[in-house]
């Protein structure tokens, strides 16, 4: 998340009014929609998206089953999203140490 922040941040320093717009205080999350903060490739943007929803949820749920049924897919495309963000961060892991 903190991360996801200074990425998306314009300025050298991340204040609570900042803060905020990606973590809603007191709303509803359902009703939150993400907030774009620069242009990028459809694709990239749904793919970024998609990571978050999928870890969000098995974060939550714990078994893809329960991550399937909240996020309105089947279990089998959860599995698969799941096993290829893990996968993906991973590869990301490995390729920091050899650097």
């Amino acid at each position: 998340m903190i991360e996801r922040l200074v990425v998306s941040a314009d300025e050298e320093m991340i204040d609570a009014d900042f803060i905020q717009r990606f973590i809603p205080v007191g709303s509803d999350f359902k009703q939150t929609k993400p907030i774009i903060t620069r242009i990028l490739p459809l694709q990239e943007a749904q793919d970024h998206v998609e990571e978050q929803l999928i870890m969000l949820a098995m974060k939550q749920y714990k078994t893809t089953t329960k991550a399937a049924k909240a996020l309105g897919i089947s279990q089998s495309s959860v599995s698969r999203k799941y096993q290829k963000v893990l996968a993906e961060q991973s590869k990301k892991i490995e390729k920091m140490h050899f650097e």
